[in-house]
């Protein structure tokens, strides 16, 4: 099966270089939020209408080109978009020197450009990290050099072309990062919380919340205000590039600029009406934060933000929220436990005095604590997952008012 996906590749390679590639399927592989795989799964799903796999931390599909265009503009869950050129097992090094030299390279870079490969190993084996990307490197400049008679060049700082070689004990992936830097780095932060939620982690839990994208949102401690201005990003559809990033994709040799604008124009759809979504935040400095996020993404004018105090929101929301979405605040130390259990207690009841039928979403690494208070209330229980944000693993709970 590897020999065949490796010959598959390069024949592949042969088809695109004639030009042959509208209707051409591609395999691709995307990251995720550990732990949020099926809602990155149904994303790609409604975006390309395609079978998808999740693994953990990833999703696997197959498409025509046109899909790398379109999840690096529309993904809001995925962290980075791989266009995989071969795949296969290994048994040590030189097996996978001679897999990866057969792979066809002159259809996605040019002679003048330069490129880097990064590894990423898991499992037990007798070479590092470090090697792997050597060697595969060696392949990809040796398959260049006999098929075109130039010999690339390697800059490891800042390549025109980026290759990922993914090796989990015998089993090995090679390829394209279309995306460059991760999607969750928007562009539009300006403000810096120091517990900023990751924008595709936002993402995610909106999704997660069951959000139809027209019902009123609250986020009732919104810090920097990832989550409302996310949630309204989501409503106005706006590309992932419209805050001046530019996607790896622009340097490969087949980008098509015709077709990336064409793609481009199916977002930015016409909203009649936006939703009711509202960020809450108890300290002037992080609202005041909040607001010049908002302002840098364009949805100022579509989010009420307001200074309040989560445990008394029957003073100030004079709506009904239908999805809450909140990233709580959590101690590291235990001597702030008791302080959160009763801080969580306060909040859930004063959610209580405002909603009713609502889908709450909820996540802190202070897992029990939360759960002390869920009892005292009552919520629904749903379901509680573990994510992963960033290196931390959090707990995600959601419950109904």
């Amino acid at each position: 099966d590897g020999i065949r996906d490796v010959e598959r590749s390069r024949a592949l390679g042969d088809v695109y270089k004639r030009q042959e590639k509208d209707n051409m399927e591609f395999n691709f592989m995307a990251t995720t939020t550990p732990g949020f795989e099926d809602i990155a799964t149904k994303e790609v799903k409604e975006l390309l209408n395609v079978e998808v796999k999740p693994e953990v931390g990833k999703v696997f599909f197959k498409s025509n080109i046109e899909a790398m265009y379109k999840t690096n503009l529309g993904a809001r869950c995925l962290h980075k978009v791989f266009l995989v050129l071969g795949k296969g097992k290994i048994e040590n090094l030189e097996d996978l020197y001679l897999k990866t030299r057969k792979i066809d390279y002159e259809w996605v870079i040019s002679p003048n450009q330069s490129f880097a490969v990064r590894a990423k190993r898991h499992g037990t084996h007798s070479f590092t990290s470090l090697e792997v990307a050597s060697k595969v490197g060696q392949a990809i400049i040796d398959s260049y050099l006999s098929s075109t008679g130039k010999r690339l060049k390697v800059n490891l700082d800042i390549p025109d072309v980026e290759f990922f070689v993914f090796v989990k004990d015998e089993d090995f992936i090679l390829a394209l990062n279309t995306t460059g830097e991760s999607l969750h780095k928007r562009g539009y932060r300006i403000y810096q919380h120091p517990a900023s939620l990751k924008s595709t982690l936002a993402c995610c839990l909106l999704r997660y919340s069951e959000w139809n994208l027209s019902e009123p949102l609250l986020d009732p401690m919104c810090g920097s205000g990832t989550i409302p201005i996310e949630a309204m990003l989501m409503v106005k559809k706006k590309p992932l590039d419209s805050f001046g990033r530019e996607f790896a994709l622009r340097k490969l040799k087949f980008f098509d600029e015709n077709l990336y604008e064409k793609t481009r124009k199916c977002f930015f759809p016409s909203v009649q009406k936006t939703p009711k979504v509202c960020g809450v935040e108890i300290s002037p400095k992080h609202l005041e934060g909040a607001k010049t996020n908002a302002f840098s993404a364009g949805v100022l004018d579509d989010v009420n933000f307001i200074l309040g105090d989560a445990t008394k929101l029957l003073g100030f929301i004079d709506f009904e929220p239908k999805n809450i979405v909140v990233n709580l605040p959590y101690g590291i130390r235990s001597s702030r436990r008791k302080i959160l259990e009763k801080l969580y207690s306060d909040f859930l009841k004063s959610v209580k005095e405002v909603a009713c039928q609502t889908m709450l979403v909820a996540v802190t690494n202070a897992t029990e604590e939360f759960k002390k208070a869920l009892n005292k209330i009552d919520f629904r229980f749903i379901e509680e997952r573990t994510v992963m944000h960033g290196n931390l693993p959090v707990g995600v709970f959601k419950c109904k008012v």
